[in-house]
């Protein structure tokens, strides 16, 4: 009976440490330096004799890679969130497609053998939201101008603006005749010089020629069809708008479980905020949500919402500011999300920055980054889970005659811990029939003791006896419960990669001489 018992010992011992610790399981036993049966009637086996770090925690659990350690060796979640080109010239420095159509009333020539002049005007439209262009250097666009007329008499018409600029720098310039009443001229490399409201005006010239045959009709009408299209901007000098992004990032941060739970505080979080700006004007972020949310649960990390972070002019690299308007955090384990929401704002000053220069490979670069030390305060967070428990199946392949000298199995468990967590642990057997707690293992929960003085703190060493009567008892059960809770007593801590526990547990079993009887 009592062999089996020695078994479901050391593996409720090894169960506990696979929740705390990260000792290969191998390396956890050591079998060398068993003594044997020894003059003082008992027989001796070290089960565990290791040291368990926070380093090797997080090497074993932090698969993602959120946890970062410090030079110091202190610790924190760390989260990075990177947007390339969130806000781009090319948004912006493009036209809409425009077109304008005009009929103008044209007067017959009643001078033989002269030319009569008139002229009209033809507006042209370059709108854009969020610039006035004072000049601009056109990438792609096209310009086509239609002209139909019912002219009998010989006729041509000239069309000039001030407002868009050939390849040379000249005024925009071209005339039609009977013959060729079409023209689509490629716009790349000509320049925009747009007056108020991003207008312009074609002057449209008409010369009708009197060959010395008096006209049918007084007047002729002449229709001018002018569009722009595609439409697109190397570089311009203009007076910009406001440009607003709006952000919002969800991250993962499931905390939630029906084996844990629990509620801490972490002090000091943080948020940096990188931007790569080669426009030449600044901008600015307002983040008006970075908190953590659950299921009907919220806590925000900003004190007083929103908080507004300038994005300087760097063209060439990455600039770093930490936002600061941040407060403790109380969480417990209902939360899920972490939520960060804002608007990325370039030019906030608007028209009022005056003409700023802004080039097609103009862009702004954004980088996020939540950091979440490890500075923390525990005020109950517990781990607890359920297993099976058959001691028949346990004893079913394993011979019981050699241990029929065994009295008692005696625990013995010594720790030692520089983690600022006190640990509370306790085992408990459920009975068959009436689903009832009926036994514990441990006589004091408080197993660990947390070190708050940046010394080693030592827990006594803690005997834990198993005897005939409470064999038979735990005979009844099927299940047994494991439940660890954690605390900081109240206090502040910051946990450390340094930070180590000491385990030394070994199993005797006294035995009785009186019942041995030697075979001659």
């Amino acid at each position: 009976m009592k062999k089996q018992i020695t078994i479901y010992l050391i593996g409720a011992v090894v169960c506990f440490f696979s929740f705390t610790g990260c000792t290969k399981f191998d390396d956890l036993f050591n079998f060398e330096n068993i003594s044997g049966v020894e003059g003082t009637s008992s027989w001796g086996a070290p089960i565990i004799n290791a040291t368990y770090t926070i380093d090797d925690i997080i090497q074993r659990f932090d698969s993602t890679g959120y946890i970062q350690v410090a030079q110091d060796g202190s610790l924190s979640f760390i989260y990075m969130v990177e947007k390339d080109k969130i806000i781009r010239s090319a948004d912006f420095l493009k036209l809409d497609n425009k077109s304008f159509n005009s009929n103008f009333l044209i007067n017959a020539n009643t001078m033989s053998n002269s030319v009569s002049i008139e002229h009209h005007t033809a507006p042209i439209d370059f709108e854009n939201a969020f610039l006035r262009i004072l000049s601009a250097n056109i990438k792609t666009g096209l310009l086509q101008i239609n002209i139909t007329n019912e002219m009998e008499q010989s006729y041509y018409c000239k069309l000039t603006t001030p407002n868009i600029k050939t390849a040379t720098g000249q005024d925009f310039s071209i005339t039609f005749s009977p013959s060729q009443t079409s023209h689509t001229i490629d716009l790349s490399n000509y320049s925009l010089m747009p007056g108020d409201n991003n207008t312009g005006i074609f002057d449209v010239e008409v010369g009708v020629n009197n060959n010395g045959t008096p006209p049918a009709q007084a007047h002729y009408n002449l229709n001018v069809n002018i569009s722009l299209t595609n439409i697109s901007i190397k570089s311009v000098y203009a007076q910009f708008s406001s440009y607003p992004i709006p952000f919002n990032e969800i991250i993962d941060f499931d905390l939630s479980s029906t084996n844990y739970g629990g509620d801490l505080t972490i002090y000091n979080p943080k948020i940096y905020i990188s931007t790569k700006n080669s426009f030449m004007m600044k901008g600015a972020i307002d983040i008006d949500t970075a908190a953590f949310s659950g299921d009907g649960v919220y806590s925000s990390i900003i004190t007083n919402p929103p908080v507004t972070i300038n994005v300087p002019i760097s063209p060439n690299s990455y600039t770093t500011e930490q936002v600061d308007a941040f407060s403790s955090i109380n969480l417990n384990t209902d939360y899920n999300k972490i939520s960060i929401s804002g608007v990325a704002i370039l030019n906030p000053d608007g028209f009022d920055a005056g003409v700023i220069r802004i080039d097609e490979n103009s862009e702004i670069s954004l980088k996020l980054k939540a950091e979440i030390p490890l500075d923390l305060k525990i005020t109950t967070l517990y781990y607890k889970d359920t297993l099976d428990f058959d001691l028949t199946q346990i004893l079913k392949d394993i011979p019981i005659a050699d241990f029929q000298f065994i009295d008692t199995l005696a625990l013995r468990a010594y720790f030692e811990s520089t983690i600022p967590v006190n640990a509370y642990g306790q085992v408990y057997f459920i009975d068959t029939t009436s689903q009832e707690i009926v036994d514990s293992l441990f006589s004091n929960t408080k197993i660990i003791y947390g070190s708050f003085s940046g010394y080693p703190s030592p827990t006594p060493a803690q005997m834990f006896y198993l005897t005939g009567d409470r064999i038979e008892l735990i005979k009844n059960c099927n299940k047994v419960i494991f439940r660890f809770k954690l605390d900081t007593e109240n206090k502040e801590v910051v946990l450390n990669k340094k930070h180590y526990l000491k385990a030394a547990i070994g199993l005797k079993a006294v035995l009785n001489y009186n019942n041995l009887t030697l075979n001659p």
